[in-house]
């Protein structure tokens, strides 16, 4: 009916320009992201893609005041009579009301002249398949390869030409990154705003959010110098979502200074908590709950001297000296002031400070309480258990506690031969591979195998030194024992 109605239309090359001019209001008015001209030429298919989408509502379309909806979604006898036998030329004629120089002309819309149509259609289709790939490739993490392949299936079997050969095409993937210069190498900032927009792309309420912020150095290669800086953020009351990396950075070494480093990440942040982010007409409310790095990250972060300086003790104010023995700065004094982060803030600590730190300009961050040091990896695995078996192999320890040929011998097979419960999945090695033990040997020796082996080669005095650190430890790895956390602390200091 309407295609009859459409081909009383004349063409003329003023209505062809209207049309292109008018075209988002007339030609091209969405209904559920498909074009309205489908209810003009291509009645069937408009009712097969409707009906397939899941948000599909057949009551609402059969409420439609559009012309020709109605009719396509209802019985006849469901049909108001007021939309029966709707003639197309009652929206021509408001067409030609509003603008005088409408001109009806010759014949514009014929069967040959239809392609326009399929053109958009077209078009529309092409979109949403690749979206879909797109989306696919992404959520699963597929490479390029594989979705190279897969193009070349989809074009070679079933003839789908506008998909592009190339997977870089498909998934948009930028052909240059912005970076800068900064002291020492180049920065990339991705921002946490993007990154807060693509992880909350569905958000339908207000929250808040409370981040946790990492910042640590990697090697590139064992074979070059180059390193990577990232600045990772984590929601802490949402663990399935996966750290984001708002900048990353690399160089011959880490930052040369962490003012250039961290400012555009600062610059963007500060807004970001007063002001929060919108997302899909919901606002995400920005807060800093904490900073988690190693403890050179941590120095550099804070802008003060290395944790094994006289006065790096992040936490209070002792002072450290130099040991002949051990070769390293010790601590002596273990009940001194504690820091404050209004003292930091003022810069009362003379040497411990060394340069200037933009995380000052975030609100609402202690300089002190929220730089964790809780870190059992580098402060007992890599710290202390590494530094005691070391110093009793080669005697750096004194030559008190120093073990004999025959019994690192006898402790390396002892440690081999220890059979570790089932969920423990890596295995100890001798003590001719301490130098390429990994943290989880050195955590498996402290916690489980040590009080074992050490036992039978270990002076008896040097063995209830070790006793001391390990129930601490145990203490405090359990919450069963919580009750008991003032011991452990004595018997840290005791050791200590």
């Amino acid at each position: 009916m309407f295609r009859k109605e459409l081909k009383k239309f004349k063409k003329s090359g003023s209505f062809y320009r209207k049309m292109k001019k008018e075209k988002e209001s007339f030609m091209l008015i969405y209904v559920w992201e498909l074009p309205i001209v489908l209810i003009w030429t291509k009645p069937a298919l408009l009712l097969q893609v409707c009906t397939g989408l899941p948000s599909f509502n057949s009551n609402l379309m059969k409420k439609s005041n559009i012309p020709g909806v109605a009719e396509m979604f209802c019985k006849p006898s469901e049909v108001p009579i007021h939309q029966r036998n709707v003639q197309v030329k009652t929206t021509v004629n408001m067409e030609a009301t509003r603008n005088p120089d409408f001109d009806l002309g010759q014949n514009n819309i014929s069967d040959d002249n239809s392609s326009e149509t399929d053109v958009i259609l077209n078009e529309y289709c092409r979109k949403k398949s690749s979206e879909t790939l797109q989306q696919w490739a992404i959520k699963h993490n597929i490479t390029h390869q594989a979705v190279k392949e897969l193009l070349s299936i989809l074009k070679n079997q079933y003839n789908d030409n506008d998909l592009p050969m190339d997977p870089r095409t498909l998934l948009h993937t930028p052909t240059s990154t912005p970076v800068i210069d900064i002291p020492g190498g180049q920065y990339w900032h991705q921002g946490l705003e993007n990154c807060l927009r693509n992880a909350f792309k569905d958000l339908d309420r207000n929250i808040t959010i409370h981040l946790n912020v990492n910042v640590d150095g990697l090697p590139i290669h064992k074979s070059s110098k180059h390193q990577l800086w990232p600045i990772l953020c984590n929601i802490h009351q949402m663990p399935n979502i996966k750290p984001m990396a708002v900048g990353i950075f690399i160089g011959k070494s880490k930052p040369l200074s962490v003012s250039d480093y961290l400012k555009p990440f600062v610059e963007e942040l500060i807004p970001l908590m007063s002001h929060g982010i919108l997302v899909n007409g919901k606002s995400i409310e920005i807060k800093i709950r904490c900073f988690i790095c190693d403890s050179p990250a941590r120095a550099f972060l804070k802008g003060v001297i290395n944790f094994n300086g006289k006065d790096g003790c992040l936490k209070c104010t002792t002072s450290g000296e130099y040991s002949q023995i051990s070769r390293t700065v010790v601590f002596p004094n273990i009940r001194c002031k504690l820091r404050t982060d209004e003292k930091f803030r003022q810069k009362e600590y003379g040497k411990h400070h060394r340069e200037y730190s933009p995380i000052l300009e975030i609100p609402g961050v202690d300089m002190v309480q929220d730089f964790i040091i809780a870190d059992s990896l580098h402060l007992l695995e890599l710290g202390v258990m590494k530094r005691c078996l070391i110093g009793w192999r080669d005697g750096s320890l004194g030559y008190a506690g120093k073990l004999s040929a025959n019994q690192i011998e006898k402790l390396s097979k002892d440690i081999q031969n220890v059979k570790l419960p089932s969920e423990i999945h890596r295995s100890m090695r001798g003590l001719d591979c301490l130098a390429h033990w990994k943290g989880v040997e050195w955590r498996n020796l402290l916690n489980y195998v040590g009080v074992v082996v050490f036992r039978d080669v270990l002076p008896q005095n040097v063995y209830n030194h070790f006793l001391l650190l390990f129930i601490a430890v145990t203490i405090c790895s359990c919450d069963i024992y919580s009750k008991h956390q003032q011991t452990a602390q004595l018997m840290f200091e005791k050791y200590i």
